[in-house]
């Protein structure tokens, strides 16, 4: 236990802050001695430690708050809220909503599946050495384990029907931003 780097490192970070007893301090001197790696590492930290302990603190020039304040009072929110978007880029904008939300998931799903089951990482490699027959394989391999994931984690299929409901929100965003031509009255 006395040779573990995490326990070295805490070790060396309580003698830089002069926390640690007298008698573990000249331990870590000996074994530090024992160790060219942890004494450069021991030397790198002290002249961090000094560097730290020496700069002095820079403090924000005369009237910083007050210039910020008014940078903020002078932010007109009221027209972002009033703009209005054409058609075509509420259009592009649920495009590419409908295109994302998919590929992520996709996505999503394929890193889990790879990251979960060392099985599938092997696969990959194999298909990759393999060819094309492998290709058949990798897609069977692969539909197993998303009904696996199915079947153990039922909130991966809760988490992706959450497409309708944000399809919903988006065309409401739309709608919302532009202009709501259903609620305009003569």
């Amino acid at each position: 236990m006395v040779n573990d780097p995490s326990n070295l490192q805490h070790r060396m970070n309580q003698a830089l802050d002069q926390a640690l007893p007298e008698e573990e301090v000249e331990r870590l001197r000996e074994q530090l001695a024992a160790s060219s790696g942890n004494s450069e590492q021991w030397q790198r930290m002290q002249q961090v430690d000094q560097l730290m302990r020496t700069t002095p603190l820079v403090r924000p020039s005369q009237g910083f708050a007050a210039r910020v304040m008014a940078a903020i009072e002078r932010l007109r929110l009221d027209e972002l809220a009033d703009r209005q978007i054409s058609v075509g880029v509420a259009l592009g904008l649920m495009a590419a909503a409908l295109l994302t939300i998919p590929f992520l998931s996709v996505v999503l799903i394929m890193l889990v599946s790879t990251l979960s089951s060392p099985a599938t990482v092997t696969a990959l490699f194999q298909g990759v050495t393999s060819g094309t027959s492998y290709a058949i394989d990798l897609v069977a391999d692969l539909l197993k384990v998303m009904r696996d994931l199915v079947t153990d984690t039922p909130m991966v299929p809760a988490l992706l029907t959450t497409m309708i409901p944000l399809g919903m929100v988006w065309a409401w965003l739309l709608w919302y931003l532009s202009g709501r031509p259903g609620m305009k009255t003569d």
